[in-house]
């Protein structure tokens, strides 16, 4: 069989080869995230069908889908030739099954994917998108808080449509991701959303009792504002230096530029209101 012109001949037996390797590729990568339905449930079917042009969309139609389609498939069949264990695989379905969601949620929405040098290949064949994606991975397999994993694949999603977030910041920001427990996350979102739940406003260092659970909380508010994720205003405006748990007081609180970013990258203001509202409830 010749080309236009009849310059050249195509190998058939090569060609039927290649698409029967693409065929299994792309069924090992379904096999991957769809493991992940113990945890994100009826999101996988979408974003398995959004990622191979199925009827829920199409990815590789958009004009920057095959970008994308070509990252999330790299870090699936990188991560399948591991060890991993049964829950481990279910973890890593799940986190990208939801930044597939991201992606589609950013893309239906007309957000411009990044036009930097994110998606470039270098002289080994990876992008900084394949660095940060295998990243979230990573962590997504060995978080046994399974409620973050949607927000492990929401900051990939994200970050992908980011310019402002270079790749450093991108490593620095899953690395903190990582440490955050799901509580600390669940305090982020609502801080993030200042005004709009009724908290405490004094310091805890006037109360007389504080049951475990408060104390608990406290102590993670202490450890956010440590490490620069919030900033607690003293009463002229100004940040204050916090030295102990008793200066924490919740009405007070906003978000720093850490948690500015997370808050955003994450969009921790989709936490389950039931998970919320009893954080808020222990906050009053």
């Amino acid at each position: 069989m010749t080309g236009k012109g009849g310059g050249g001949r195509i190998n058939i037996h090569s060609f039927i080869m290649n698409t029967q390797e693409i065929d299994r590729s792309n069924k090992d990568i379904e096999d991957i995230i769809s493991l992940g339905a113990d945890i994100a449930g009826g999101v996988i079917s979408t974003s398995v069908g959004f990622l191979f042009a199925g009827p829920a969309g199409a990815l590789l139609s958009a004009a920057y889908g095959p970008i994308l389609s070509d990252a999330i498939k790299d870090a699936c069949l990188d991560i399948k030739d591991r060890f991993l264990a049964p829950r481990e695989k279910i973890r890593v379905g799940a986190a990208t099954a939801y930044a597939i969601m991201e992606i589609k949620h950013n893309i239906d929405n007309g957000i411009t994917i990044r036009e930097d040098d994110f998606f470039t290949k270098d002289i080994s064949n990876r992008s900084k998108a394949d660095e940060i994606l295998e990243g979230v991975l990573i962590k997504s397999k060995n978080d046994h808080e399974e409620k973050k994993i949607r927000y492990y694949g929401n900051l990939f999603a994200n970050i992908a449509f980011a310019p402002h977030i270079d790749a450093g910041m991108a490593n620095a920001l899953l690395n903190i991701a990582e440490r955050l427990t799901y509580q600390q996350i669940i305090l982020i979102g609502i801080f993030g959303r200042q005004g709009k739940f009724t908290v405490r406003d004094t310091p805890y260092a006037g109360a007389k009792t504080i049951p475990a659970s408060i104390l608990s909380l406290i102590n993670e508010m202490f450890m956010l504002a440590r490490e620069n994720i919030i900033k607690i205003k003293a009463p002229d405006g100004k940040r204050q230096i916090v030295l102990d748990l008793g200066q924490v007081n919740p009405a007070s609180i906003e978000l720093d530029l850490i948690g500015i970013n997370l808050y955003s990258l994450m969009d921790l203001d989709t936490i389950p209101l039931e998970d919320t509202l009893r954080i808020v409830e222990l906050l009053k």
